[in-house]
């Protein structure tokens, strides 16, 4: 009756509603530029071809 009693309750545990927390986006600065801190990766995107359209 235990063994049963004890599966009950981890299915009604498992089905359970969980609410994720997700961190506040940070405020954007007041200029135009990123201050990058120590560990942060950075990608550079550069054109290869400009096209006639991006002038």
């Amino acid at each position: 009756m235990r063994g049963v009693l004890f599966v009950l309750m981890l299915c009604g545990t498992g089905c359970g509603n969980r609410q994720v927390t997700t961190p506040a986006a940070p405020k954007p600065l007041a200029g135009t530029f990123v201050d990058l801190q120590p560990g942060w990766r950075l990608r550079v995107i550069t054109p290869l071809i400009a096209g006639a359209d991006t002038w």
